[in-house]
């Protein structure tokens, strides 16, 4: 969730400002720091919604041998046939989520850049 954050921040204007007084390596330190903090409040709602998707497409069986034997499962093969399928739910489910993370972050990162 964090990396993808991130992703999302950099792209934004209010970043754009804080790396064009700051610097681009100093704006995503900042930014970075408040989405760590951040994470706390978002991540459950974001494993929650990865719990939801996955346990449709595989049984417990195939999750705790995906979880347990990594690429040692058996099932690892049908990971990889429905990673999109599972990629484009989550985007789809969290989108909502990930919004509200990126957006509390950069206005906490905003409001410690303006006090700078």
């Amino acid at each position: 969730m964090e990396t993808l954050g991130l992703a999302v921040a950099q792209r934004t204007q209010t970043f754009a400002l804080m790396a064009s007084k700051l610097g681009q390596s100093e704006a995503k330190v900042l930014v970075s720091r408040e989405m760590d903090i951040q994470a706390a409040r978002f991540q459950p709602q974001w494993n929650a919604n990865l719990a939801k998707v996955y346990s449709r497409h595989f049984s417990p069986e195939e999750l705790a041998s995906l979880a347990s034997e990594g690429r040692s499962s058996r099932y690892l093969a049908k990971l990889g046939s429905k990673q999109a399928e599972i990629g484009a739910e989550v985007q789809q489910v969290s989108a909502p989520i990930l919004t509200e993370y990126v957006s509390a972050s950069l206005n906490e990162a905003f409001a410690k850049f303006s006090r700078k």
